[in-house]
């Protein structure tokens, strides 16, 4: 009645849970509170829940078919939405479900997500065109952000076009600054570490 994957990238991770909860049933949210008791979400996790709810209510529901909220029991939704601070993602009254006895529509296939990951969600609409033969549901395509930036990356330098010569100059010069009274004589094992003469002479490798 549920899978779930985790989309990690450089803002975080997002838990897409998708849900078939059954008619007149809990089953699906009762797993899902299960699930989220023992394994709470981290601070830097977000979730997006969507699925087919089968569930009615005047949030989601078109005004058209209020009928229908008073004969389903989304109470058990409703607080799992509360305590877990989700909200409607998909717009209310879209249709997503064809009743084939009523040729009635209505919204079960919903999609929540918190509000962490709002500005991640480039849309969140039905896809007419990719309706499936025989499904009385309609596919809802969810697109998110989740772009990760890479780091820039520095060329490396090139050892093998050093002019060794000036390289060797520039290294003495180095070691003449850094260490006035050294040359000749023997460094004393309990001074502390020499100064690293060699790297502004390695700067040179990038000009």
């Amino acid at each position: 009645m549920i899978s779930a994957v985790s989309i990690c990238f450089s803002g975080g991770c997002i838990n897409i849970f998708n849900l078939y909860n059954p008619p007149d049933s809990n089953a699906a949210l009762t797993a899902l509170h299960s699930w989220l008791s023992t394994h709470p979400p981290l601070d830097t996790t977000s979730m997006l829940w969507c699925g087919d709810f089968n569930k009615h209510n005047p949030m989601w529901t078109s005004s058209k078919y209020l009928d229908c909220c008073q004969r389903s029991d989304s109470e058990h939704l409703l607080e799992l939405i509360a305590s877990h601070n989700m909200v409607l993602t998909i717009l209310p009254a879209t249709p997503t479900y064809q009743s084939d006895a009523h040729q009635t529509w209505s919204t079960l296939d919903l999609i929540f997500s918190q509000s962490t990951i709002q500005d991640h969600i480039l849309s969140c609409d039905i896809s007419l065109s990719d309706h499936l033969p025989s499904s009385d549901h309609l596919p809802v395509h969810t697109i998110l952000d989740v772009t990760t930036h890479r780091a820039k990356r520095l060329p490396p330098r090139n050892f093998r076009n050093v002019e060794w010569a000036k390289f060797g100059s520039s290294l003495q010069t180095q070691l003449d600054l850094l260490l006035p009274d050294a040359r000749g004589s023997q460094a004393d094992p309990s001074s502390s570490p020499l100064p690293d003469a060699r790297t502004p002479s390695i700067y040179m490798l990038d000009q």
